[in-house]
């Protein structure tokens, strides 16, 4: 990641007046809030804390399923990584995650409705999470005390995050909410 935010930084020097690089490092800077300082994640830590019930089931993390075009980049690039988390617990709360849909309704409201152009084939719609600036700060929080904190901690990550300078190498590259339509009826 530290290589390709490099070359994006130097290319949006180089050509300014590219859209698309603009928009890709204005995305890049919203989240960074949301990455650990280098010694605020212990790897070795155990999950107490991280989950809103003091119950909290040990994390499972699972292989990503992988095309075969795509096994070699990501077998170079992750190594034997599970890179799929899950923990049976809540992360985010009922009331922060109606909060987040309530700004996001409003946001789409006030801003010409829902995103399709992600989800064309799929009954979804989405909203870019970093145009969101009432939700930006509570995500980005949110991802840097207990998001990632629980995925450096899930089995497969240690020994990857261990070899790319520890939890602090994790990054938010692409967020948004997502509005799905059960009806499956896609763009609604």
């Amino acid at each position: 990641h530290s290589r390709g935010h490099r070359a994006l930084m130097q290319a949006a020097a180089a050509w300014p007046e590219n859209a698309e690089l603009a928009s890709e490092l204005a995305k890049q800077k919203a989240y960074a809030a949301a990455v650990p300082a280098a010694d605020d994640i212990e790897l070795e830590s155990d999950m107490e804390g991280l989950c809103l019930d003091p119950n909290c089931e040990a994390l499972a993390s699972f292989d990503v399923p992988l095309q075969a075009r795509d096994a070699a980049l990501a077998q170079a690039q992750f190594g034997d990584a599970r890179l799929i988390v899950q923990t049976r617990q809540a992360v985010l709360s009922a009331d922060e995650c109606a909060d987040a849909v309530r700004l996001t309704e409003e946001y789409a409201a006030a801003h010409g409705g829902w995103s399709s152009s992600r989800h064309v084939s799929y009954s979804t719609v989405d909203l870019p999470l970093h145009t969101l600036d009432a939700l930006l700060p509570w995500f980005n929080e949110a991802m840097r005390e207990r998001l990632l904190p629980l995925v450096s901690s899930a089995p497969g990550f240690r020994r990857l995050l261990s070899r790319h300078g520890g939890a602090s190498a994790l990054r938010v590259h692409d967020a948004f909410v997502v509005k799905y339509d059960v009806t499956g009826d896609a763009g609604q």
